[in-house]
């Protein structure tokens, strides 16, 4: 089940697909051309694309402004609503903006001790301005260590951006 699994997202996102804005901007432009060949069954299940709620996902090349041109909504998208119904079972979910309505990404609702960590010396820095390879590590090697250290994490903080995913239950999980 695994391989297969594994298979269907390669179909679907093809072989480059990091994760990125700008990947997640263009599987949104293709995912109804790359959904072609599947079954219905595929659809029974939402795919859920959880974006940072950011700079980078607005503007008018913007992961927004992709959602907004293919669903073809006259509503503005814009990161304020829970979630975005794009197309088939193809949902966007931004991460919830923080006090004051700040911008946010996935590493937002981690705790501090997990982004103050020190990785072979580097520390954190999650933008690509003032980024030094020398002094700095960035998302993936982040990931990695929370995916290492899971069990010893506390996800806590993430219980806004799923309530926006289970309060939702008639759009979302409905099959």
């Amino acid at each position: 089940m695994e391989s297969q699994t594994i298979h269907i997202i390669q179909l679907l996102c093809g072989p480059t697909l990091r994760g990125g804005t700008g990947d997640l901007r263009q599987l949104i432009f293709d995912y109804r051309e790359r959904t072609r060949p599947f079954t219905k069954a595929l659809f029974d299940n939402p795919v859920i694309l959880v974006v940072d709620n950011d700079e980078g996902s607005n503007g008018k090349n913007g992961l927004f402004a992709a959602v907004k041109q293919v669903s073809k909504t006259t509503a503005t998208v814009d990161g304020s609503e829970p979630f975005y119904h794009v197309l088939k079972n193809l949902y966007v979910v931004p991460t919830p903006k923080l006090a004051g309505g700040k911008d946010s990404m996935i590493e937002s609702f981690l705790p501090s001790t997990v982004l103050k960590v020190k990785l072979n010396g580097k520390s954190l820095h999650l933008s690509e301005k003032g980024f030094d390879r020398h002094k700095h590590f960035g998302k993936t090697p982040l990931a990695e260590h929370v995916q290492k250290n899971r069990g010893k994490v506390d996800f806590v903080g993430y219980r806004p951006l799923l309530e926006q995913i289970l309060f939702n239950p008639d759009h979302i999980l409905q099959p």
